[in-house]
């Protein structure tokens, strides 16, 4: 995924995910959590749950962990459009730098994948 100068840590609870659309109790079907540090390259965290283990397909468990890590890259617009619900002030030139990036980030993805050599 290009990542390479991401600096990621990686975390195994014991416990399972709580439910944070509740006040209570643990989201069965998690399997892990991304969290960002916005634009930086150090600083984020992928959390993963017992409940990873529990899938016994090992493709399917790599393609989870590709999922969380897309999250990084994912993350920048997800945080504009909620400043926008919020009724906070987005600039065009905000948008456009976020979805540059992402495009750009997944153009090189595309790209290392499709190189012959």
């Amino acid at each position: 995924m290009l990542m390479n100068g991401q600096h990621i840590n990686v975390k195994f609870s014991e416990t399972p995910c709580p439910d944070t659309s509740k006040d209570a109790g643990v989201d069965a079907d998690c399997c892990a959590t991304t969290h960002t540090n916005g634009a930086y390259l150090s600083g984020h965290c992928v959390t993963f749950y017992p409940r990873i283990l529990e899938e016994p397909d090992l493709g399917e468990q790599e393609r989870k962990v590709i999922h969380e890590l897309a999250h990084i890259i994912t993350d920048a617009q997800k945080r504009l459009v909620r400043r926008c619900i919020a009724d906070k002030f987005v600039t065009w030139s905000e948008i456009t730098d976020a979805n540059e990036r992402a495009t750009d980030w997944i153009a090189n993805i595309l790209w290392a994948l499709y190189d012959p050599s």
